[in-house]
């Protein structure tokens, strides 16, 4: 009942209401894409919002070297503490300023304890390793910095391990944003990695236990590699946007786990695994697909297929059973033409018979011509 309502109120439009029934359906589609692609776009915007959560630091010291006969106690205007556990280094609101020279700072051969915190790491030129260079080190925490604008790599990780870098904007750097080399136990969490050149985060070398947790990684030519023998890397909950090449490529690595991550569209390479080996997990991971200027996430992306398909059944239905009624009451008034306008018999024309001769009787007449009965 309410089907044929709509129909017949749909059939008012006679020659546009094709043109209706269709532009309905398009705005239903774009209606659903433009819904479900807020969630989308919000996760895609964790770059640019982040970035600029980022404080500044106060003290410009311009690059340093730090050792174990070196030390932070060297240093107490810009170091407070004693490296010990319990009273470990803190280097608060810092600016490390290569100023074109190789490396901004550089820790090797220590165990003490050390935090930094609100730091800046940049202006390193013409390197070999890295901006901020951390070498058979362990026991460093590095919350709230930026490493920037570097012609090389951001942050050097090599030989060390028990390293921690949380809430930290790498980007614009040249060459890679995060190289960790030989390395164990490191922790990359709620970071921006963005705008390198080459590789946004690159594990190498028997590299192992590294997790690379809630960053949001976007806009490098490749955003996380995993490489060279390393293995137990978890990448998990990541926000992949605009990586030009690879989001996460594996290379001869094993017992990696890829899971939970959000991935923008990237020409079918959002995750390559050219090891081929069976002990990497991927599993799990949410890729979003650009359409226009929106984005929908990969669940979304069936209901908006089946909802495509639905309308197109129903419309086609709705399209036939019109043509259908369109046809019969054409041949209907075919039929009427042909009692009323000529004879069946002769062929000749027949006279129009007035309305009000025949409101009161059935249509039947005699031809002028032939003299035959018509109905």
């Amino acid at each position: 009942m309410q089907f044929d309502l709509f129909y017949h109120v749909v059939r008012k439009f006679n020659k546009r209401r094709n043109i209706i029934m269709f532009g309905c359906g398009t705005l239903i589609l774009l209606s659903t894409i433009m819904i479900y692609s807020e969630s989308a776009m919000g996760d895609t915007q964790l770059i640019t919002q982040k970035m600029s959560d980022t404080p500044k630091s106060a003290t410009n010291y311009g690059h340093l070297q730090i050792s174990e006969q070196n030390n932070w106690s060297t240093y107490p205007e810009i170091a407070q503490g004693k490296g010990t556990y319990d009273e470990p280094y803190i280097i608060d609101g810092v600016t490390f300023d290569a100023n074109y020279l190789k490396f901004s700072l550089k820790l090797s051969n220590t165990q003490d304890y050390m935090i930094f915190r609100n730091c800046v790491f940049n202006g390193s030129y013409n390197g070999d390793s890295g901006s901020f260079i951390i070498d058979s080190c362990s026991n460093i925490d590095i919350i709230n910095c930026e490493i920037i604008n570097n012609e090389q790599t951001g942050l050097f990780i090599k030989d060390s391990q028990n390293i921690t870098v949380f809430q930290t904007t790498i980007g614009y750097n040249s060459n890679k944003g995060i190289s960790c080399s030989n390395s164990s136990n490191i922790t990359f969490e709620s970071n921006i990695i963005e705008a390198t050149d080459g590789i946004g985060i690159l594990i190498e070398s028997n590299s192992h236990n590294i997790e690379i947790l809630k960053n949001g990684i976007g806009y490098n030519e490749i955003g996380i590699k995993i490489m060279s023998s390393s293995s137990y890397v978890n990448v998990t909950e990541n926000d992949f946007d605009e990586n030009s090449n690879y989001h996460v490529i594996l290379v001869q690595s094993s017992f990696n786990s890829i899971i939970g991550n959000t991935l923008s569209e990237n020409d079918g390479n959002e995750i390559i695994d050219e090891s081929n080996d069976e002990t990497n997990t991927i599993r799990d991971n949410d890729i979003t697909y650009l359409l226009g200027e929106f984005y929908l996430e990969q669940d979304y992306m069936l209901l908006v297929y089946y909802g495509l398909i639905i309308g197109i059944v129903i419309t086609a239905f709705i399209i036939g059973r019109t043509r259908k009624r369109k046809r019969s009451a054409n041949k209907q008034k075919i039929n009427v033409n042909r009692t009323k306008d000529f004879c069946p018999h002769c062929g000749e024309i027949l006279p129009k018979i007035p309305h009000k001769e025949i409101s009161n009787q059935p249509r039947v007449n005699y031809c002028e011509h032939c003299g035959e009965k018509i109905l």
